[in-house]
């Protein structure tokens, strides 16, 4: 492990007593109950580049409620809520560490093409949106 960066080719995250995380899980408009509580098994191990955060906040926005009316087509069961802040609780990524909070957005930019570097990063020409595009 690095000192300066506090990052790592792989990590091992520090959650044994508890390796769970919780989901609220949308389950579809004519299901009943259309939402769901799921537990889920943590990485034992993050890749380089990955980051574990323990989600504080998830804001739902208007592209969750599209989904929620029926208005957008989006594989079901789904977890809503792709804009939150958390605590990050391990990193394997430059410049992230253990117990900084962070903040996310539905897009990933490059941080290197024109458009970023002139800050519209949501013109990037290499944009990924979260839980949306993840074919």
């Amino acid at each position: 492990m690095s000192e300066e960066n506090g990052t790592s080719d792989t990590c091992t995250p520090t959650h044994e007593q508890n390796p769970y995380g919780r989901s609220i899980v949308f389950l579809g408009r004519e299901r009943s109950p259309a939402f769901v509580t799921e537990s889920t098994r943590l990485p034992a191990r993050l890749t380089p580049g990955q980051v574990l955060v323990k989600v504080e906040l998830a804001t739902i926005c208007g592209s969750d409620l599209h989904t929620l009316n029926g208005t957008r087509t989006t594989s079901q069961p789904c977890v809503l809520g792709h804009e939150g802040s958390g605590l990050v609780i391990a990193s394997a990524r430059e410049g992230l560490r253990e117990g900084q909070r962070v903040t996310w957005g539905v897009c990933a930019s490059c941080n290197k093409c024109l458009h970023c570097s002139i800050g519209l990063e949501n013109k990037c020409k290499t944009l990924q949106k979260v839980s949306y595009d993840e074919e």
